[in-house]
């Protein structure tokens, strides 16, 4: 399935990245990664009383947890460069020793890297079982019921995930937050290092943008001219809130 042309050059048709500390997020992640084989997934399903009266999947559960802080193998990705310029300048206010970046991601080209396809995925393809007509859900995967002597995990070795280098991935935007921001993902498999360490060495794929101090005062300025704020990427009381902290220079 191939959504558009792409061209890295054209940041309409990249996803894009942004965050002061790319490393340092990641390793965040990586510390966590002993937790990655089931227990926070399945206990934030368990309580997560507000995702219960839609029909969500795993993988809708996976991208709530991930939106919400929890750390998961998922990478947040925009298709809307102001987007990423918000969170940029949001992460860098905490430390003024940091430049804000925006990374720009091609993920046709990432996954014909990975998986030799010039296609995007949607999840539920991942871990797919043409034999029998099944696709297999996140928490599946997580205990291995996909695991079948054919099975790619199987034949690879691999620990449960039947892939292993980060792959991009196109599912439905279900999540208000998603739809606000234009979210989409990145999600990282058996190898865990950095996005950067992997493919930093290919411009076609992935590159780094920094935002100079010089350009940071327009760069605010645009932002409230295009109505780009906290409380229209996070909709709801909670962002509102921040929204107006932010307007009034209020702090506890």
């Amino acid at each position: 399935m191939i959504i558009r042309t792409f061209s890295i050059e054209g940041t309409l048709g990249a996803l894009i990245l942004s965050c002061p500390h790319f490393s340092g997020r990641i390793a965040r992640r990586k510390k966590n990664s002993g937790n990655w084989n089931g227990g926070p997934f399945f206990q934030f399903r368990a309580l997560a009383r507000e995702l219960y009266a839609a029909d969500r999947l795993d993988w809708d559960v996976l991208f709530h947890m991930q939106h919400h802080g929890v750390p998961t193998r998922l990478l947040d990705w925009t298709s809307v460069l102001g987007v990423a310029l918000y969170f940029a300048l949001l992460g860098s206010r905490s430390s003024s020793d940091s430049v804000p970046c925006i990374w720009l991601l091609n993920p046709y080209g990432l996954n014909k890297a990975v998986w030799d396809t010039h296609n995007l995925f949607n999840p539920a393809y991942l871990a797919r079982d043409e034999a029998n007509d099944r696709s297999y859900d996140y928490g599946e995967l997580l205990i291995g019921a996909h695991m079948g002597h054919e099975s790619q995990a199987k034949s690879k070795g691999w620990d449960k995930l039947p892939w292993d280098k980060p792959l991009a991935i196109y599912d439905n935007q279900r999540s208000d937050r998603m739809y606000a921001q234009s979210g989409w993902f990145t999600i990282h498999g058996t190898d865990i290092a950095p996005l950067e360490q992997i493919f930093g060495h290919k411009s076609d794929i992935l590159q780094k943008v920094e935002i100079p101090a010089p350009a940071l005062p327009a760069a605010k300025q645009f932002l409230g001219l295009a109505g780009i704020g906290h409380r229209q990427l996070f909709p709801g009381l909670d962002g509102l809130a921040r929204s107006v902290k932010e307007r009034f220079g209020l702090t506890r």
